[in-house]
C-alpha cells in the first residue's frame, strides 16, 4: 500500500520502519530506478562518470566515514574496488536500519550533518515503496556524499585557476 498523509509520517519519523520488502537482486542505483528526476536545473552535471574513478570513490568513503564517525559509528572501508558500491551500501544499510530501530534522533542529526532534507527523503520513500526505508536513506546518503566530494573538488580547482600569478 502507498502511504498517505505525509504529515503523519513526518511527525512520527521515529516510528517509521521499513515495510520489510525484500531487496531486488542486483541493487540498482538511484538513476537506474528513477529516484532522481533528470531535471537539469537541479543536477548541473552528471555524476555517473565519476562513480568509476578510484580517487572519487576513496574520497566519498572518507567523507562518509567522517560524517558517521562524528556520531560514533564506524564504517568499514570496502577493500574490493570492484564491489565497493555494493559493500558500502550493505554496510551503511546495516547502520541505518539499526539506527532507525534504536535511535531516530541520531538518524535525524546524522541526516542534518550530511545535508539530506526531509522532503527529499519523503519523496523517495513515496516514489519507491519497493525498497525499505533504510535502503532509500542509504542510497540518498551515498549520492549526497558523492556530490559533496565532486563539488569540493570542482571548487578547489576553480579557485586554483583564478589565483593571480606572481
Amino acid at each position: 500500500k502507498r502511504r498517505t498523509g505525509l504529515r503523519q509520517s513526518q511527525i512520527q519519523m521515529q516510528k517509521v520502519r521499513g515495510p520489510g520488502q525484500k531487496r531486488k537482486a542486483g541493487l540498482q542505483t538511484q538513476r537506474d530506478i528513477g529516484m532522481y528526476p533528470p531535471d537539469p536545473m537541479k543536477e548541473p552535471f552528471d555524476i555517473e562518470p565519476f562513480k568509476a574513478e578510484h580517487e572519487v570513490i576513496r574520497l566519498t568513503i572518507a567523507q562518509i566515514q567522517k560524517d558517521f564517525g562524528m556520531f560514533g559509528i564506524d564504517v568499514d572501508f570496502p577493500v574490493d574496488m570492484e564491489m565497493v558500491y555494493h559493500d558500502l551500501f550493505r554496510e551503511l544499510d546495516y547502520h541505518i536500519s539499526d539506527l532507525l530501530s534504536r535511535n531516530v534522533q541520531k538518524v535525524s542529526a546524522l541526516l542534518y550533518q550530511i545535508d539530506l532534507n526531509e522532503k527529499a527523503i519523503l519523496a523517495a520513500w513515496e516514489a519507491h515503496p519497493e525498497f525499505t526505508h533504510a535502503q532509500v536513506i542509504t542510497e540518498l546518503i551515498i549520492y549526497r556524499e558523492l556530490k559533496k566530494v565532486l563539488f569540493r573538488n570542482y571548487y578547489k580547482q576553480y579557485k586554483l585557476k583564478d589565483l593571480p600569478e606572481e
